[in-house]
């Protein structure tokens, strides 16, 4: 039962590490929640808009205006009457 427990552990422990290291390498916060009892679900709300909100502080502002558009077409005949050919 012992060995049972401790290869849980290992496994438990081997995919704490390959997360953390998963998310150091794409460069964003990495916190373990649980949905069972809410265990830093509020912390990891936290982080991650704090990370957006610094991430967005960070890109130049957009202040330039938004290109026109020039549409061009043809008038439409229409003949008048529903079915008229």
């Amino acid at each position: 039962m012992k060995l049972l427990k401790y290869c849980f552990v290992i496994h438990v422990l081997l995919l704490f590490f390959s997360d953390k290291a998963f998310a150091d390498e794409i460069g964003i916060p990495f916190l373990e929640t649980s949905a069972e009892d809410a265990t830093n679900a509020e912390q990891a709300f936290m982080a991650m808009t704090a990370s957006i909100k610094t991430r967005m502080a960070s890109q130049p502002a957009n202040n330039a205006k938004a290109p026109i558009v020039q549409i061009r077409g043809q008038p439409v005949v229409q003949n008048s009457g529903c079915c008229s050919s």
